[in-house]
């Protein structure tokens, strides 16, 4: 059984030092993954990477927050902002998450799914090896 590959829309967090100006200065970076809605993100020119301060940041994590949650807490951020160029960026994926929500939720449903007999089968298969070397 192959492993399952994620369709649905997801996001990856980085810390980093991404501000030229204050170099000293730790920010996080978040990526959104497209995956099966890529061609879609492209066509509508999409920014997929947004950088907050550690200050703004809640530490989003795929597994509490989708992606389109995490879109509207940095849409939050960025109107929070006097003047910030990735305040158009994030209300156009916003609206394109909101559109796709339904499609982008049974697709995450679907691969849970998956994931779950695969790791079930992963893990009969390994029990199986370890029976038959260890009760030889």
């Amino acid at each position: 059984m192959d492993k399952p590959v994620k369709k649905f829309v997801t996001y990856d967090r980085y810390e980093g030092n991404y501000d030229l100006c204050h170099p000293n200065e730790k920010q996080v970076q978040y990526i959104f993954k497209w995956n099966s809605f890529a061609d879609k993100a492209k066509e509508l020119n999409l920014k997929a990477s947004f950088v907050i301060s550690m200050d703004e940041d809640n530490g989003y994590n795929i597994d509490c927050y989708s992606a389109l949650d995490l879109a509207r807490e940095l849409e939050d951020v960025f109107d929070g902002y006097w003047i910030n160029t990735s305040k158009n960026s994030i209300k156009a994926i916003v609206k394109f998450l909101e559109a796709i929500d339904e499609e982008n939720e049974d697709l995450k449903e679907q691969y849970l799914i998956e994931n779950a007999e695969y790791q079930v089968d992963y893990w009969t298969n390994e029990l199986n090896k370890l029976k038959s070397v260890c009760l030889k």
